[in-house]
């Protein structure tokens, strides 16, 4: 009787290899294709009256995928500088300036940030439109609204620019 427990064993063992071995060649035959995004990031700094921001930017982003934005907002000569107030995703090209999502203040957190002071935040672009389409690949701007205040209070804007893969 353990005889026979052990061959049914084997014969189970057996199948089972023939099913994995099976599986594997068919994966050999037709790869998924992939694709290689570098993951080297860089730094971008657009000036604002009174400061800075700087945003990390990743070179590549996919259609359909979150983008993550680390931003940095730097007080240099302002009494407080606040934003985001206004986050957007632009299409410009030409002639064309097209808002294609404006981000909600859950995804573009503010922060109030003082003279000589420095604070990170990091805003999140869920690759849609306001429709709830997938933003088509393109070039697309991150645009930034800041309240500045020292004497007067004005508003003020930077922007990035960025392109999504399919």
């Amino acid at each position: 009787m353990r005889a026979r427990r052990l061959k049914t064993a084997g014969v189970c063992a057996g199948a089972a290899l023939v099913a994995t071995t099976a599986c594997a060649a068919s994966r050999l035959v037709a790869p998924a294709p992939t694709l290689t995004i570098p993951s080297q990031t860089f730094v971008v700094r657009g000036e604002i009256p009174g400061g800075l921001v700087e945003f990390v930017v990743p070179p590549a982003k996919v259609a359909g995928h979150p983008v993550d934005f680390p931003v940095t907002v730097r007080a240099t000569e302002a009494a407080t500088i606040e934003g985001p107030i206004r986050t957007e995703v632009r299409f410009t090209a030409s002639s064309q300036d097209i808002l294609i999502r404006l981000i909600p203040a859950s995804a573009a957190p503010s922060v109030t940030v003082a003279r000589g002071m420095a604070r990170s935040i990091v805003i999140r672009w869920d690759g849609r439109t306001d429709d709830g389409e997938i933003a088509q690949p393109d070039e697309y701007v991150l645009v930034l609204r800041f309240r500045i205040s020292d004497r007067t209070v004005t508003e003020s804007g930077t922007g990035l620019a960025f392109s999504v893969l399919r």
